[in-house]
């Protein structure tokens, strides 16, 4: 099973990254320096993206990738170490943090879609049901979402622990449409590992696939130790 690298990711400040901004901005591209700024740490020579990152901080993002960064004039690396997921087993309680842009496959006048899997289950409601349910219904739609990720690939959601800290909608440039709207949640909880090799190569192998799902786990006990240094 191939290992993959976990990075700090320091952002120089404005002046910086401002010759990315004016030279996006110059050639008519879609403007997205931070996007900009974690390709400068890789070589694009192969073009091929095997990396995905998450903010952390205004300044500070935590990277995956299948390569290790090298600090550019853009950003510095300020810890990366390469991670394998051999220790694995099932049993092992993980605390997960999880960005996604959460989706699912329907039939719609006889062709598959894809969803979102929020707006999904809002859809069929009055404007009042809505506004009255949203908390609840964007919950269980994630929840129910994680569900079927985890008898995908390995782990068990631990449901009484599982919190949707944030819903909201990303808007992204593109050069030569109307921007791509695409909502994202910020889970957070406790899972079971049920199979180890399966969760592995999903944490190890979906790099390359999904565009905004990052992934964090750790072990339950280490969590714990490191929130009391923290404390």
């Amino acid at each position: 099973m191939a290992n993959v690298y976990l990075s700090t990711v320091r952002i120089s400040d404005e002046r910086a990254i401002a010759p990315i901004v004016y030279r996006r901005a110059k050639v008519g591209q879609a403007l997205a320096p931070e996007h900009h700024v974690v390709w400068s740490l890789f070589d694009r020579s192969d073009n091929e993206r095997t990396w995905l990152y998450r903010r952390l901080t205004d300044r500070d993002l935590r990277v995956v990738s299948t390569k290790a960064p090298k600090s550019s004039a853009y950003a510095a690396v300020l810890r990366t170490h390469e991670q394998s997921f051999d220790w694995l087993r099932p049993g092992m309680r993980l605390v997960f943090k999880l960005r996604a842009n959460a989706v699912q496959r329907v039939v719609v006048g006889g062709k598959t879609r894809k969803v979102d899997v929020v707006m999904h289950a809002l859809h069929p409601l009055t404007p009042e049901e809505r506004s009255a349910r949203r908390e609840d219904i964007t919950h269980a739609a994630y929840l129910k979402w994680m569900q079927r990720q985890g008898a995908a690939h390995g782990f068990l959601v631990e449901q009484e622990t599982f919190q949707v800290l944030a819903h909201y909608r990303e808007r992204i440039p593109r050069r030569s449409a109307a921007p791509a709207l695409i909502n994202c949640g910020e889970l957070v909880g406790l899972l079971t590992v049920t199979d180890g090799q399966a969760l592995g190569r999903c944490l190890n192998e979906t790099i390359p696939l999904h565009e905004r799902a990052v992934l964090t786990a750790r072990p339950l006990a280490r969590a714990r130790r490191a929130s009391k240094q923290d404390g």
